[in-house]
């Protein structure tokens, strides 16, 4: 069995900086010939207030250096260890480095995951750590510390600019991608951390250690799983508090769906979809692919947090009509809103009277020899009350910047007068000039390209606003469990174990969800009168697809109860399906809702989304991860707002979108009380004159433990 390691609190977060932040490191596995630590060392070299020491058993000297036979001879503790030796022999390193002090040890062999040796090895190395080190890896990269110019990685030499993004990543390939990207963006860096299989310091660890780096502003991931999910979270949370943005990319985000497509919550998800949720549910900035992510945070790198807008009054202005029409088409493509700003039009009349006053503003040649009609422009633009973030809309080389000397020059000063948002956007994706380099330091961010300028705008707007107006997640305090079932309420079913239809209506009605009225008819029961009214919706009770065999009558009258239980058990004989029958009031509806639920690494994700034939076509869903506020649920619909379902279906009622909220927010408690629940589908959730009310209900339950 595996040892935990132990290291926790304020002794975990010292010895983490101590491996990250190190004042001295020592390179196991150090040789000219397999040149692992070619950039390791001379970097080390080259940092200031580091000492570094080669290990090798078997050379007495590598890069020029003499070496030490092991770690004990050095004779004294380091703070990092970087091993570059296989697997079989990491876990020999592990315990020396433990028995001499060190802070942690950075292990980047693979191997650990393989089907033969591979668990033992891995409780091999986690033996040998114990509570006396961190382990970073294995399988990982390492780690880039770029504003020390530290590489303690083998990866490419590509340069990585300093700037003040932290970035965390599962797959140590993305070290130099994200770096690449961001040095086209103009983004530079703090630290670029690989985590690997983290077998001890996961993801969680490293944002909290770019939360408390002053010089770290935003902080992005690239995610493959999550294995500590409440922590994970804890540490995005602080973050946000500290006024860090975190923004992240999942990797292999369709991988695995047909896993969780027991139930019709899986088959309408995806694990990339529920990651995904869940981020923009705790304020993540979700990007699609690395150019994206970097794009996420050029203005959170280029510009202190003094100058983030919420982007509410965003207004973009250039001298080409053309370059006003495209940017006008991008920002819709991407989701961006442009401002409307009425008295913009009188206050700009005299100074630009042969162009209509739109946004974007077309201000034509004039302003490029003008410098007067260019600063009264800007000084109308930056004093109006309703705007707080101006783009201009321009190239970025040095042939554009000498074109446009005159008004550049009056941007740049804006900077000076204003705590506006300023940026200077380029049409094309051309490679900025040196002197746009040069110019968040003055105060405005440089966009390269329509792409990155306006997702840095989206995500920036996106963040400021959402961290005041988003809830936040509900927690499971005080949050009893419910027992599992009874082994009598269990029903083996193609898609698993899962809750009888009884035991199904009985645990949503407890959890305060409103379910129809229903009457079981056992094998060998005739139908007696249920109690409540007809027509009747008759269905074999404990079968979970009963549609598709055929199992559900509607429209069934009082005389006919027993025609149609009857026809039922029949088709539950040809079958091999339990043959208990429900009976059912049929209600007068008026339109259908869904709610789900599914359980999954990061927890237990509420689902829901439009019904009936609406899901199936519109295949819009939303949700977040269990437990969920009323405010919460509350802003799960307004995300399906636009779709109209809320003002009623062909003609129908309205949607009573309070109860809606309340059936999601019960639903939510339900399944974070239930930790035996898989997945839950309520469905179909119908809208009915007092309400919504639960017709079916499908639980599938983990099975029991052995």
């Amino acid at each position: 069995m595996a040892v935990e390691l132990s290291i926790a609190g304020a002794s975990r977060r010292a010895a983490l900086e101590r491996v990250l932040r190190p004042a001295s490191v020592a390179i196991v596995g150090a040789s000219d010939r397999n040149g692992l630590a070619d950039l390791a060392v001379p970097s080390l070299e080259r940092a200031a207030g580091v000492r570094s020491y080669l290990v090798n058993p078997v050379r007495p000297r590598a890069y020029g250096r003499a070496t030490y036979p092991d770690l004990a001879s050095i004779g004294r503790p380091v703070d990092a260890v970087l091993s570059y030796v296989g697997a079989e022999r990491s876990a020999g390193v592990v315990a020396e480095a433990a028995e001499c002090g060190a802070g942690g040890v950075i292990v980047t062999a693979d191997g650990f995951n393989d089907p033969g040796r591979g668990a033992q090895l891995t409780d091999e190395l986690l033996q040998a750590a114990g509570d006396r080190l961190l382990v970073l890896g294995p399988n990982c990269n390492g780690y880039l510390d770029a504003r020390r110019g530290i590489r303690m990685s083998p990866a490419p030499a590509l340069p990585i600019v300093p700037g003040s993004v932290g970035f965390v990543t599962h797959s140590g390939g993305f070290l130099s991608t994200l770096g690449a990207a961001g040095r086209v963006r103009g983004v530079g860096f703090t630290h670029l951390i690989s985590t690997g299989n983290e077998l001890d310091v996961g993801m969680e660890d490293c944002i909290e250690f770019l939360v408390d780096d002053p010089a770290t502003k935003v902080i992005c991931l690239a995610v493959e799983t999550i294995r500590r999910a409440p922590e994970f979270f804890a540490a995005v949370s602080r973050a946000t508090r500290a006024g860090k943005p975190v923004a992240a990319v999942k990797l292999g985000r369709g991988a695995r769906s047909s896993e969780i497509a027991r139930s019709h919550t899986g088959a309408l998800t995806s694990p990339g979809w529920v990651y995904e949720a869940a981020f923009r549910q705790h304020g993540i900035l979700v990007a699609r692919d690395m150019a994206e992510l970097a794009d996420l945070v050029v203005c959170f790198d280029q510009l202190p947090p003094e100058r983030w807008s919420p982007a509410r009054g965003l207004v973009a202005f250039t001298t080409s009509g053309g370059y006003a029409e495209m940017f006008a088409d991008a920002a819709d493509d991407h989701g961006v809103e442009l401002a409307r700003v009425p008295r913009l039009r009188e206050q700009l009349w005299e100074l630009l009277p042969h162009h209509p006053v739109e946004n974007p503003l077309d201000a034509g040649g004039r302003l490029n020899g003008d410098a007067a009609a260019a600063e009264a422009l800007l000084r109308i633009l930056s004093g109006h009350p309703d705007i707080d973030t101006l783009v201009l809309l321009w190239f970025l080389d040095d042939a554009g910047a000498r074109l446009g000397k005159v008004f550049l020059e009056s941007f740049t000063d804006l900077a000076e007068s204003t705590d506006k948002t300023l940026m200077i956007g380029s049409i094309e994706d051309a490679a900025p000039g040196p002197w746009a380099s040069r110019l968040p330091a003055r105060g405005v961010a440089v966009g390269a390209g329509l792409a990155t300028t306006l997702r840095a705008i989206r995500a920036m707007g996106t963040w400021v606003r959402e961290r005041g107006e988003r809830p936040a997640p509900a927690t499971h305090v005080n949050l009893e469990e419910i027992g599992r079932p009874a082994p009598d309420e269990i029903v083996a079913a193609d898609a698993g174990p899962i809750l009888s239809f009884a035991a199904t209506m009985r645990l949503l009605g407890q959890a305060g969800v409103r379910v129809a009225p229903w009457r079981l008819v056992h094998a060998g029961e005739e139908p007696s009168p249920p109690g409540f009214p007809g027509p009747y919706a008759v269905k074999l009770a404990d079968v979970p697809h009963r549609t598709e065999l055929g199992a559900v009558l509607l429209g069934v009258p009082a005389e006919g109860l027993g025609d149609a239980v009857g026809r039922l058990r029949r088709v539950a004989g040809d079958a091999g399906v339990p043959s208990t029958v429900v009976v059912q009031a049929q209600l007068a509806a008026d339109g259908e809702a869904f709610v789900g639920a599914l359980r999954c690494e990061l927890g237990a994700m509420v689902v829901w989304g439009p019904g009936g034939v609406l899901v199936e076509a519109m295949r819009r869903v939303d949700g977040a991860l269990a437990p969920l506020s009323r405010r919460e649920a509350n802003r799960l619909l307004d995300d399906l707002a636009a779709t109209g379902v809320f003002d009623g279906v062909r003609g129908g009622r309205a949607w009573d979108r309070a109860a809606l909220a309340a059936t999601i927010s019960a639903v939510g408690d339900l399944v974070a009380r239930a930790s035996w629940i898989a997945s839950l589908d309520v469905n179909p959730l119908v809208v009915c004159a007092d309400g919504f009310v639960a017709v079916d209900g499908l639980c599938v339950i983990e099975a029991a433990a052995p």
